[in-house]
């Protein structure tokens, strides 16, 4: 029943997500708990059928579902963050889990197995897990921070966590600044992540519960190089705002080296020797890049290093 207090909301924005909205409702409604739970999912005017299948669901579960069907697409609006704008007030649990439409759970004691962590543990604000991605990795680390503490982790770029496998407290949430309002990033999930991080530790639970779908073209992905050096320029900018809001400048540096090296290995991927050569230049600027780095330049250029890389990943899969 919609007046009985849910301990957690799901939480899930979605477009033009038609045939992967299923499984991503599925992954929430397998969830077995002790508790009860809202789903709260706002679709932002898709011009498919995903606000249909949407309200398929929630008219077979009207007492579980929250639905934001917008007539007009928010984000081409501008205004930053749809979580922050739309999705977010509506929210009335405890914690908060988030999967995006194209993403889904797969482990039906995921939000039991966060939500225990989090209530035996109460200096964590949030707590992530390992995932599946659709290309066949595994997102695994057993080492994962375990000191709890990922600002500088986050301000630099070596450490990042999946969406789609956070919980956190909603409360803490509500005492962060929010600059990510003012500022209207376009990545909304990082700055929530650093502001998060600021104020509380963040656990890891060594476990695979969901799986991501990297798509042809997306927010992080495309077929043009271009488009997502854009996508990294913007987290670049972010983590350099936090950096300089933090006043933790010593960071500065690494960030850069971060941007470049992601850069590089993207040029690798699509094979752009212009882009690797540019940006291989400038992380030689600032010290001499690690192995991977120097593997993803050459091995744009030359066969043999793309099969040491290969080699590479295949004994670290084992």
């Amino acid at each position: 029943m919609k007046d009985i207090e849910p301990l957690v909301s799901v939480c899930c924005i979605t477009y033009n997500h038609e045939d992967y909205i299923r499984d991503a409702i599925e992954g929430f409604l397998i969830q077995k708990t002790s508790f009860p739970i809202e789903i709260i999912i706002h679709d932002d005017a898709s011009t498919d059928n995903t606000a249909q299948i949407i309200k398929e669901y929630e008219d077979k579960y009207p007492d579980l579902f929250v639905t934001i069907l917008q007539s007009e697409n928010q984000w081409s609006k501008g205004g930053g963050s749809i979580y922050a704008r739309f999705v977010y007030p509506r929210a009335r649990g405890k914690y908060i889990a988030l999967c995006e439409g194209d993403d889904y759970w797969t482990d039906p004691l995921k939000l039991q197995k966060q939500v225990d962590f989090l209530e035996d543990n109460s200096d964590y604000g949030l707590v992530h897990t390992g995932y599946k991605t659709s290309s066949g990795n595994e997102i695994l680390n057993k080492k994962f921070n375990i000191t709890g503490f990922y600002l500088e982790d986050f301000l630099t770029g070596k450490r990042t966590i999946g969406t789609l496998t956070m919980l956190f407290r909603r409360y803490l949430y509500e005492s962060t600044p929010k600059l990510y309002k003012l500022k209207q990033f376009k990545v909304g999930d990082l700055p929530l992540r650093i502001e998060l991080a600021n104020i509380s530790k963040i656990g890891y639970i060594n476990e695979c519960t969901a799986m991501y779908r990297i798509l042809e073209e997306s927010a992080s992905h495309d077929k043009r190089i271009e488009k997502e050096i854009d996508f990294q320029k913007e987290t670049l900018f972010i983590r350099l705002f936090y950096i300089k809001y933090y006043q933790l400048h010593y960071l500065r540096k690494e960030s850069f080296k971060t941007f470049y090296s992601v850069v590089l290995k993207k040029a690798y991927y699509k094979h752009n020797i212009n882009i690797a050569n540019i940006y291989f230049r400038k992380l030689c600027k600032l010290g001499f890049p690690n192995i991977k780095s120097i593997i993803f330049y050459f091995g744009t250029k030359y066969q043999f290093f793309n099969k040491l890389f290969l080699y590479l990943e295949s004994r670290k899969n084992q």
